[in-house]
């Protein structure tokens, strides 16, 4: 059965706050890995859909924008090398457990609120910097 964000949400009520509960790891883990799975199947339909239309002479361009879907196949991979080793759940700037809710609305989340606003501020003023 393929977890869904309902099955974690009912696996995850009354869960202590920041903790990824025992309930909830297995749901996780494999809604994690489902996801890596549809991300790298879609990449690998990308990579073939760009091969053909470079062959057809088609603009390099349309190609060299960044995929988002390459990003989060990233964070999934590493949301489970953090379940391997005994860090999911836990911010990966400060240490502090990552809010339930976060995870499960993306649970390859890999920093608390906190951390993420902080972390999404400094890269849009380094945008900035440099517009």
């Amino acid at each position: 059965m393929r977890p869904t964000l309902t099955t974690l949400r009912t696996v995850s009520s009354g869960a202590p706050r920041g903790v990824c509960p025992a309930g909830l790891q297995e749901p996780t883990r494999s809604l994690l890995r489902h996801r890596l799975i549809d991300l790298e199947r879609r990449l690998v339909d990308m990579a073939e859909t760009i091969t053909t239309r470079l062959c057809d002479g088609a603009a390099i361009a349309e190609s060299a924008a960044p995929r988002p879907d390459a990003v989060v196949l990233g964070e999934v991979r590493a949301a489970l090398a953090r379940f391997e080793t005994g860090r999911y759940g836990h911010c990966v700037e400060c240490g502090a457990p990552i809010e339930p809710a976060r995870l499960i609305e993306r649970p390859q989340a890999s920093r608390c609120d906190d951390c993420e606003h902080e972390h999404e501020h400094e890269h849009h003023a380094g945008r900035a910097a440099y517009s």
